[in-house]
């Protein structure tokens, strides 16, 4: 903000409502440089400011370099920003087509009627003569996330009323020719599945980490050229896919994500994984288990005999895992055979409902499933701050715009 620095820590968890819940903890002023050592200095502190760094399952962060390596000291499980490295993988997936000539065109076109509010307001007739609704054109900024896709669809939504007000206009620039105008219209349908992407992982009200497998899985296939594809959207998909397999490869492999994926009910089949690796995801879940001390059920889903007969099992008859998967009562075993949840259901309600059958596994879905995919939320608090200490509060102090960030959020 402005020329000074600061360092923003969110705090996410799901209740014993199973609500999930964010949390603004700070947004602190940095005087010294961003180094990862100072960065990892000022995440303690703020941690410990709290009491909460001996409670931290997860820690979330953007791709800077600096930050990635503050974190990798750290004792618990990080997560890059999902869908920052998605628009990195875009960034250069777009450099591949030669689609910056045409692009750059688009930035002159939409500025040529943000900066003038007479060129706009032609342009708002236009659009009233040709029975469109009266929207303004959308400039791609850089550091936000899918405007390059909203720009082209907005573009393109107003294509007839922007080529009738050019021509009426004296301006001094090319316009788009028809050829660039359908390149624009392959680009922005090859776009569409990455907002989905963004948007879909960007919530922090709703169960996201869980979802970052399947979506990667989705990109994969969305990106699958076709025989009809012109070469510049086949080196587009190329280039994604080159991309996604360099910077997710961590992501598909990671156990973490998949054990995620595996306590969402809406994807326990683990159908985005090999199949060869799927019984290691259970196996690897079902040894989580073991340290998760017994918790009486919280509803009476079960009888008591069931309940009686699960204990005396674990006491009494410790199995063979190398003869067989997991206890015939066990948690995860019961789990799995349970029927996948629709897409459009709630993970978190399903173990509202399911708790007191697998109390000890319901516990693990909490720590796993309360971890955002991305950054959002931490982005949100400095596009508040953005509006808080702007130039006519320059002389806000940093503990004054610290409270007043946290207030607005809590509140």
């Amino acid at each position: 903000m402005g020329n000074v620095s600061y360092l923003g820590l969110t705090c996410h968890l799901i209740d014993n409502n199973w609500m999930l819940n964010s949390f603004a903890l700070g947004v602190h002023q940095t005087l010294d440089r961003h180094t990862s050592d100072n960065v990892s200095t000022h995440i303690r502190n703020i941690a410990d400011e709290w009491g909460l760094f001996e409670k931290i399952f997860s820690i979330g962060t953007d791709n800077g370099r600096n930050i990635v390596k503050a974190v990798s000291s750290f004792p618990f499980k990080h997560l890059p920003c999902f869908a920052h490295t998605v628009q990195l993988i875009i960034k250069s997936a777009i450099e591949e087509t030669a689609f910056d000539i045409t692009l750059a065109k688009c930035h002159r076109i939409v500025g040529h009627f943000k900066h003038s509010p007479a060129n706009n307001m032609e342009l708002h007739e236009s659009q009233i003569d040709l029975d469109l609704p009266q929207e303004n054109l959308i400039q791609d900024v850089v550091t936000r996330w899918n405007s390059m896709y909203d720009m082209l669809r907005r573009m393109l939504k107003h294509k007839k009323a922007i080529t009738v007000t050019l021509d009426e206009q004296n301006h001094h620039f090319q316009t788009l020719t028809e050829r660039e105008w359908e390149k624009m219209e392959k680009i922005a349908d090859v776009l569409q599945p990455c907002k989905v992407a963004s948007e879909l992982l960007g919530g922090n009200k709703y169960v996201s980490s869980s979802v970052v497998l399947p979506i990667i899985c989705h990109l994969s296939c969305e990106m699958i050229i076709q025989d009809d594809d012109p070469r510049y959207i086949a080196l587009f998909k190329e280039k994604f896919v080159n991309e996604m397999e360099r910077r997710f490869n961590d992501f598909s492999n990671d156990s973490w994500l998949q054990i995620s994926s595996a306590l969402d009910s809406r994807f326990k089949n683990l159908s985005f994984i090999a199949s060869n690796e799927r019984s290691n995801v259970w196996q690897r879940l079902s040894k989580l288990l073991e340290s998760v001390p017994d918790l009486r059920p919280v509803s009476i889903e079960q009888e008591p005999k069931e309940a009686s007969a699960k204990n005396l099992k674990m006491v009494f008859n410790l199995p063979d895992l190398d003869e067989v998967d997991f206890p015939s009562e066990d948690e995860v075993s019961r789990y799995r055979k349970e029927p996948c949840a629709k897409m459009d259901s709630d993970p978190l309600q399903w173990w509202k409902l399911h708790q007191g059958s697998y109390p000890r596994l319901a516990t693990i879905a909490k720590k796993y499933l309360s971890v955002p995919a991305t950054t959002v939320p931490c982005e949100r608090l400095f596009s508040t701050a953005g509006f808080i200490a702007d130039k006519h509060r320059s002389s806000l102090l940093p503990d004054s715009l610290n409270m007043l960030l946290c207030l607005k959020d809590w509140l």
